[in-house]
């Protein structure tokens, strides 16, 4: 995968991410019954994984990436992971919107509002606090909770390089 260019790769994910958001939008939850339910969180899952699996993918291509001091990373490569992020952002949200969450001990079906402010906080945190998950959702709660934990140090590196290599590219110029 040597000319893959993570950017482009985002912006796929990200398309497919919206494709997944459009379908959410056209389909009211709360008109699935519950017996129709596992199968429409089926299908999430299965669009889940394979945005897990190539953002995994990704994330250890570019730590590879890293490690060759021959390499030099510029803006495209942080708004690829960056995008990236999102897309996994909109994926979480979409996945807790369509299976529901519950709210002051009472099951409710969140708004996008709502959904993405909870699939963000789980990402920055644990998450946990407002808005708590169905029983059924929470190994996505702990696994989009790992992907935070692990994606910031890769943004925050990939920003420090960026940085370290505009200083060195200014100081080469006096």
């Amino acid at each position: 995968m040597p000319n893959a260019s993570p950017t482009w790769m985002s912006i796929l994910f990200f398309g497919v991410g919206l494709l997944a958001l459009a379908a959410l939008i056209y389909i009211n939850p709360k008109s699935i019954e519950s017996e129709f339910m596992p199968i429409w969180l089926g299908s999430l899952e299965i669009l889940l994984y394979v945005f897990l699996g190539l953002a995994v993918f990704l994330v250890i291509w570019i730590l590879r990436e890293l490690n060759t001091s021959s390499k030099h990373y510029g803006i495209p490569e942080l708004l690829g992971i960056i995008g990236i992020t999102f897309t996994l952002l909109i994926i979480f949200a979409n996945l807790y919107r369509a299976g529901g969450l519950i709210q002051n001990g009472s099951p409710i079906t969140p708004t996008w509002a709502e959904s993405i402010y909870f699939s963000i906080s789980v990402f920055t945190s644990n998450g946990i606090g407002e808005f708590t998950p169905k029983p059924g959702l929470r190994i996505y709660i702990a696994l989009e909770s790992l992907i935070g934990f692990l994606m910031t140090p890769v943004i925050i590196t990939m920003a420090f390089i960026i940085y370290q290599k505009k200083c060195g590219e200014n100081r080469s110029n006096v």
